[in-house]
């Protein structure tokens, strides 16, 4: 009966060790579409900003501000996102324990 009942738990172990490997890829899987999507959008705007043209027109020093304002942020939420992706590939490469 002991047997069984140990036999049992180590299943349920297992399983749960694959659930946790398993949810911690996916993890890693978004946030790595996350930082592809901020890369494109940090790319975007600094493109924009490097424009002479944009600064010749009549609003450009206001886009201009906003524009450095939301490139800082976006900056912010990649370092995030990089954090987020680097945590959650050593939490999968570990079999799924939480890396820290």
């Amino acid at each position: 009966m002991h047997e069984k009942q140990k036999t049992k738990r180590k299943e349920n172990d297992k399983g749960k060790d694959r659930d946790a490997t398993r949810d911690a890829r996916r993890k890693a899987e978004e946030a790595e579409q996350r930082v592809t999507v901020l890369e494109s959008r940090i790319a975007g705007i600094t493109g924009t900003l490097a424009d002479p043209e944009l600064y010749t027109t009549v609003d450009g020093k206001r886009r201009a501000v906003n524009l450095g304002r939301d490139l800082e942020v976006m900056k912010k939420k990649l370092d995030d996102a990089i954090n987020d992706w680097t945590s959650a590939t050593q939490a999968a490469e570990s079999g799924g324990v939480k890396a820290r």
